[in-house]
């Protein structure tokens, strides 16, 4: 089961979310450095070297081709995160403007744990009663400061979910997480329970779904792949 409350954000947490709903210009700019412009010498270089298996003109046209690749490239993922980036900046702006964070305790839930292919895990789903799910992802699960504590004296990596040692070994049979309701971002996860092995691991997650830190989905664990698809294409009609 699970109870959810809500509370005014404290000074520090309205900082925290407004800095969220600034355009990060340095984001961009380091993209533009590191990707946009490696993209163009690298597709360049190579258009030249397969152009020069040819001809020497070829290598010149090649270059030229393979540079122009680079840039539509970078363009097609500049267009992407400019959309994923303001999504979320629009998120964290009504955060700041409900000025609220919310806090829900959850008690004896269901657990699985979600297979991703990249670095943004680890994923957790909870059935947390009354036909809510709660799902979490990122690396900030592995993070000790979300649990409110540090790395233990011998940095030895426990054999749970978080890699941390009990008391603060999550998933758990008892805890409260803090967030911000609309953006979801985590604020922290106060463990109050044992820990809670996963039931299982599940491979159900495609590639363009994208559900931030946390979200409350209506459903079950056993109808989780339809849950995400559907809230998938809920979230790009908004």
């Amino acid at each position: 089961m699970h109870h959810l409350t809500t509370r005014p954000q404290t000074p520090e947490e309205q900082r925290r979310i407004a800095r969220r709903a600034r355009l990060d210009v340095a984001s961009y700019g380091c993209m533009t450095i590191f990707t946009g412009v490696g993209s163009v010498i690298m597709l360049g270089l190579l258009g030249g070297w397969l152009g020069g298996l040819i001809s020497e003109g070829a290598a010149s046209y090649g270059r030229w081709i393979g540079s122009a690749a680079g840039a539509g490239f970078f363009g097609c993922m500049l267009v992407s995160y400019s959309r994923f980036d303001r999504r979320k900046r629009r998120l964290a702006a009504e955060d700041v403007e409900a000025g609220v964070v919310e806090e829900i305790r959850v008690v004896e839930p269901r657990v699985i744990e979600i297979f991703l292919r990249n670095d943004n895990e680890p994923i957790l789903a909870f059935e947390i009663g009354d036909g809510r799910l709660l799902y979490l992802q990122g690396p900030w699960l592995r993070d000790p400061l979300t649990y409110g504590t540090e790395l233990p004296d011998d940095d030895e990596y426990a054999p749970f979910v978080n890699g941390l040692p009990e008391p603060y070994a999550f998933p758990a049979t008892h805890f409260t997480l803090t967030r911000f309701p609309k953006s979801g971002i985590v604020l922290g996860i106060c463990v109050e329970g044992g820990y809670l092995k996963p039931e299982k691991t599940v491979d159900i997650l495609k590639r363009e779904y994208d559900f931030g830190e946390s979200a409350l989905f209506d459903g079950s664990l056993d109808d989780l792949a339809s849950v995400l698809s559907r809230e998938h294409t809920r979230r790009a009609t908004c």
